[in-house]
């Protein structure tokens, strides 16, 4: 028997090759697709899920307050919040304080030294709370006393090669001076986490190097704090008592009235957390879930496919099943046979696209940016998931053809009427409509998308950036003062070019987050009539607005040694101060942290430090050599080249140590919207994908309605109907399905259109003409696809047509 049925579905399968061929090629590329972004989501949601219990595992995240309104939020906090929290709450059992090494440092062990960037100092606690794998030394031990360090073990094999590192030593030199650390474990950096090490140094040693501060400080936010809560815990009733906490310690001042803490599951970080001070680049999580919402969309428009091409097909195989009954086959034997045809179609389906799927794989993570590793495929759990789209899938698009068939009755089927066709009509353009409210919503969302993306790019920045080179300083310092003597005579030395119009030496560059922020507050008025803020801090020389060609709406911008006890101010910052305006606001004090009451010399228009996904933030610029580590060139264009090879030999003669970079402030800001430009591209292509699949299945339908409707047009012609009256006949049955499927999908598209642009602190309004643009766009695909099968039957000779159906 299921011999019989497996030849049965297979000489039907050959029988309908165009046919056939379209299914299995649509349900492939669906599944491919699916394959393709699923592995992308669970690799994205598998970040810190290897951790033991990470449901139980939270970050302390920091809300700074001004009139109780959220003024920013800062994944780091204070040193003293881990310790008083496992102290004061027993359902606190554990906490870990992890601190980068800013800039990194110069690490070395017998004569073998690399610049380093992932440096963090970590409580003896850190593998207690956090599973990476230590595969050299004990847990409660590697970090507990001063000066030892844990090394990742590929960054072991690069000092140590074979050797077993532990019990061997190494310098680090950075900002802090020179520091040895003994190696006491070696453990695995995972790539699935947000926490990225090459070094894990003991808390102890940061102690050593800035005192008791960096363990009771209450006010200084640069450390990431983790808390492990009892598994019966509630974080939500722990959350409640944290605003007293935070009176207790921080008086008031700091406490509540200013400060408010969070609690941020481990798992949900990596996805769904974008604060400031962030230890390195998240994901997002709402891009995925889209991604994945796409990916249903392709697999379910190809099944679709197969259910409409299917049905539609179903009146050629009426006399078969009418025969089959008449023989004495039940409608149970009917159904399985149309089943294992769709199992058979979706198996082959699932051969190719899994073929597909590997083929496409290097290009898709091109795409998207990142190499994930592909042992998921020797992995039970991916074949797991292979088997249940075939059943799956086979069973969604199998099943209501089978049960259409193996419901007509003999008699119909046999006099070659054409059963239950009304029903089947409507749940086929129902099918149809299905598909194009997906194919409308994507061909707008892209053109919407498009459109945000060109709108935010062609805005002008505020300031100019056209030939202006950004050279990095090295990262690391050992001693300060001479650093920042060696650089202003780098600054000397790229001045003396005949290339250069201006060199500038600064903190930060446009494109790229100020990194320093503090409090500022005036110190003409109370407390209560000007409360403090939160401010970025931008250290510039007397170059750096005349280089910028920044805007200056008051005073005077920097031009003397001796404005080092000046701030100017942007408007923003002006603003948030509570001045009435940029005059009001020249030669009045300000107290900004780090620094002596300083007197504000100008104010500058607002300019987009970062992308217009953001708005503008307060900004101090001060004039000091704290913090410098960027210069920026202003060169003529004819002569880039030329200053390049002499900027870079005289970097390296400066900074023997360092590694010289340099990147066009032009391409800097542009890079802010790398991840835009990612999510469009990728957005762009599945989005495609998911069209043509619709149109693949419009195109089989177009096949199969224009061969049952031979005869009719044939006697049109003959009554004397015109090739373009036949052509109109047949196609306006499309144009009302899509704008019927337009007509519906246009509120969804408004609304999470809107609810997209939203996220965009300038964002284009919703352009209206977007709407009938991406409806012409989608009726003019749809009827290019079905056109050949219209245009082919309208030309064949009726009198052929009338014989062979007489």
């Amino acid at each position: 028997m299921v011999r019989n049925y497996l030849i049965t579905s297979y000489r039907n399968l050959v029988r309908n090759g165009f046919l056939s061929i379209l299914n299995i090629a649509g349900l492939a590329i669906g599944i491919a697709c699916f394959l393709l972004i699923f592995q992308y989501v669970q690799w994205e949601k598998s970040y810190d899920a290897f951790h033991h219990q990470p449901e139980n595992i939270y970050r302390v995240s920091n809300q700074f307050l001004k009139n109780g309104d959220l003024d920013f939020h800062s994944a780091a906090t204070f040193p003293l919040v881990g310790p008083a929290m496992k102290s004061e709450f027993p359902e606190v059992l554990e906490q870990c304080r992890l601190m980068r090494k800013w800039r990194g440092g110069i690490v070395e062990h017998e004569n073998i030294s690399f610049e380093e960037g992932e440096v963090t100092y970590a409580d003896a606690s850190f593998f207690k709370i956090f599973g990476f794998p230590l595969i050299t030394g004990s847990p409660n031990e590697v970090l507990l006393n001063p000066q030892t360090a844990v090394i990742d073990k590929s960054t072991a094999i690069k000092y140590f090669g074979d050797d077993d590192p532990v019990g061997k030593r190494i310098t680090i030199g950075s900002m802090m001076g020179v520091e040895e650390f003994e190696i006491t474990g070696v453990f695995i950096s995972t790539p699935n986490s947000h926490l990225k090490f090459n070094f894990i140094l003991s808390y102890e040693s940061l102690i050593n190097v800035w005192g008791q501060d960096a363990n009771s400080a209450w006010g200084w936010w640069d450390f990431h704090t983790y808390i492990k809560l009892d598994e019966n815990a509630d974080p939500s009733i722990l959350e409640e008592k944290l605003p007293q906490f935070a009176d207790k310690h921080g008086g008031e001042r700091t406490g509540s009235k200013r400060v408010r803490f969070d609690l941020q599951q481990l798992p949900d970080i990596y996805q769904y957390s974008n604060l400031r001070h962030e230890i390195g680049k998240n994901g997002d999580g709402e891009t995925i879930a889209f991604l994945l919402l796409i990916s249903i969309f392709i697999l379910g428009i190809a099944w679709t496919n197969y259910v409409n091409l299917t049905t539609a097909k179903a009146f050629n195989r009426s006399k078969e099943i009418g025969i089959r009954k008449t023989m004495g086959s039940k409608k149970s034997q009917l159904t399985i046979q149309f089943l294992i045809e769709a199992l058979l179609v979706n198996l082959a389906a699932i051969i190719i696209g899994l073929i597909i799927f590997l083929l496409a794989l290097p290009f898709f993570y091109q795409l998207v940016g990142k190499a994930i590793p592909i042992d998921f495929v020797t992995q039970p759990n991916f074949w797991i998931q292979l088997l249940i789209v075939w059943v799956g899938g086979s069973m969604i698009s199998g099943f209501y053809p089978a049960l259409v068939m193996s419901s007509f009755k003999p008699t119909d089927a046999l006099k070659s009427t054409n059963p239950q066709k009304g029903q089947r009509s409507i749940l086929r353009k129902a099918l149809v409509v299905i598909q194009f409210i997906a194919s409308s919503a994507l061909i707008s969302g892209t053109l919407i998308v498009y459109s945000q993306l060109s709108f935010m790019k062609s805005q002008p920045t505020g300031i100019e950036t056209n030939r202006v080179l950004a050279i990095n300083a090295p990262e690391v310092i050992i001693d300060e003062e001479s650093f920042y003597q060696t650089i202003r005579n780098y600054k000397n030395t790229l001045n003396s070019n005949s290339a250069v119009k201006a060199v500038s030496i600064s903190s930060d560059i446009p494109g790229k987050q100020v990194s320093w922020m503090g409090s500022c507050r005036r110190t003409d008025k109370s407390t209560a009539e000007a409360p403090g803020i939160i401010a970025y801090k931008h250290v510039v020389d007397q170059d750096y607005f005349d280089i910028y060609q920044n805007q200056l709406i008051a005073g005077r911008n920097f031009d003397r040694p001796s404005d080092s006890s000046y701030v100017v101010l942007n408007r923003q910052s002006l603003k948030d101060l509570g001045f009435e305006s940029p005059q009001d606001a020249l030669n009045k004090p300000v107290s900004v942290s780090g620094f002596d009451t300083l007197t504000v010399l100008g104010v500058i228009e607002n300019f987009h430090q970062e992308t217009l996904k953001k708005g503008y933030e307060p900004i101090l610029y001060l004039l000091t050599e704290q913090e410098n580590r960027h210069l920026s060139v202003k060169v003529n264009s004819d002569e880039v080249q030329e200053f390049l090879a002499f900027a870079e030999a005289e970097f390296q003669n400066t900074f023997p140590l360092g590694v010289f970079n340099f990147t066009f402030v032009d391409d800097y800001v542009e890079a802010q919207y790398a991840d835009e430009d990612t999510f469009f591209d990728v957005f762009v292509v599945f989005a495609c994908l998911a069209i043509f699949l619709a149109l693949l299945g419009l195109m089989g339908l177009a096949f199969y309605a224009t061969e049952q409707r031979r005869k009719e047009i044939s006697i049109r012609k003959v009554l004397g109907s015109s090739i373009v009256g036949v052509f109109i006949l047949l196609v306006k049955d499309v144009t009302k399905l899509v704008v019927l499927a337009y007509l519906i999908a246009t509120p969804l598209i408004i609304y999470y259109s809107n609810e997209w642009l939203n996220n965009f602190a300038f964002r284009e309004e919703f352009n209206w003409f977007l709407l009938p643009s991406a409806l012409i766009l989608t009726l003019g695909i749809a009827i290019g696809v079905i056109s050949y099968h219209i245009i082919k039957a309208a030309y064949i000779n009726p009198a052929i047509t009338l014989r062979n159906n007489a």
